[in-house]
């Protein structure tokens, strides 16, 4: 069964109701840990293993508007559109459906 999310642009960051944020310290430039997140899906399942499928719909350049397929556990799946792509500053995308 598909399930339609609605859709929030950036603005959403700044008035969500609830907030989480995570923080760390790495020891790589944030150039490549950029590459890594964003331009590289198919290596999520290296570093975060409840990932099993990762990639982008469709052929590069990726990036704003680029629709993203993303799978948790085999079970749990989604289709995402990216909403920022600033390198070395922020990533985000928004959930359209999940399945």
């Amino acid at each position: 069964m598909k399930y339609r999310l609605r859709l929030e642009d950036l603005a959403l960051s700044e008035s969500a109701p609830f907030r989480q944020t995570c923080t760390g310290e790495l020891q790589a430039p944030v150039g490549a840990v950029f590459e890594q997140i964003a331009a590289r899906p198919e290596n999520w399942p290296r570093w975060f293993t409840p990932a099993d499928d990762v990639h982008y719909e469709g052929p590069p350049p990726y990036g704003v508007g680029s629709m993203r397929f993303f799978r948790l556990y085999r079970l749990v799946r989604a289709r995402e559109q990216i909403i920022a792509w600033d390198p070395d500053e922020r990533f985000a995308y928004q959930v359209h459906a999940t399945y």
